[in-house]
């Protein structure tokens, strides 16, 4: 059985289109290949270099300062050789500490702007001072000044009236007054009867004695947290 002319020639069409369609479909994957293995990198490669070039640039130009650091500092006064602080800074900055005009350390600041650190100090005045420092190199200007006093010596009270022990006679000397004297801006408790010192450390603290022996606790506290006592044993007779 022959076939037509136009029997072959759709035939033939047919296999034209086959062909080109085999063809398109293995470009179309040598393409796929080629932009997953070779061009989707380098434009990887070359967006990242752009952005870090940017960034380069933007730090470069950067010349405004970081925000002042806030310290916050738990006491003045202390008997303790360390003490811990904290504060807030600049979030991806440093924070410069300065004590007594010496620098002591450099801190990270975390993420939520917040920053710790311990620090020694020296016996007597601590002067501390802050400061931002930023990515591109920028400082703030100074926080503000804290002034944190170190006393680790006993406190020491001196009482020169009345001795120890001691006898008093007659109603008119019932109200008995207690001198001494200690370091200035100490606390002094008598039984737990808060008094305080005058300006040069002395005391002169009037206290009411009960007939027969009168036990008086005499406590200081200084500013630095140090603390001493003493008992005083005083008759009295009508």
């Amino acid at each position: 059985m022959s076939h037509s002319p136009t029997s072959r020639l759709v035939k033939h069409e047919e296999k034209v289109l086959i062909q080109q369609t085999i063809l398109y479909i293995g470009a179309g994957l040598v393409t796929l290949v080629l932009f997953v293995t070779v061009i989707m990198p380098a434009a990887i490669k070359m967006f990242f270099k752009i952005l870090d070039g940017n960034s380069k640039i933007d730090l470069a130009a950067d010349k405004i300062p970081p925000q002042v650091p806030v310290l916050a500092v738990p006491f003045q006064a202390t008997n303790s050789a360390t003490i811990q602080i904290s504060g807030f800074g600049e979030a991806e900055s440093k924070v410069g500490l300065v004590v007594n005009n010496e620098a002591v350390a450099t801190l990270e600041v975390a993420d939520d702007g917040s920053f710790n650190q311990e620090l020694t100090l020296e016996p007597g005045i601590n002067s501390l001072v802050a400061y931002g420092i930023d990515r591109a190199g920028n400082e703030s200007s100074p926080s503000l000044t804290y002034s944190i006093f170190m006393d680790a010596e006993p406190l020491m009270i001196d009482i020169s009236e009345p001795s120890n022990p001691a006898e008093v006679v007659g109603r008119k000397n019932q109200s008995l007054l207690i001198k001494g004297e200690t370091k200035p801006e100490t606390k002094i408790y008598l039984n737990d009867r808060l008094s305080f010192v005058k300006a040069d450390g002395s005391f002169e603290i009037p206290f009411l004695l009960s007939e027969g022996e009168n036990s008086i606790k005499v406590r200081g506290l200084d500013q630095a947290g140090n603390t001493t006592e003493l008992e005083l044993k005083v008759t009295f007779k009508l």
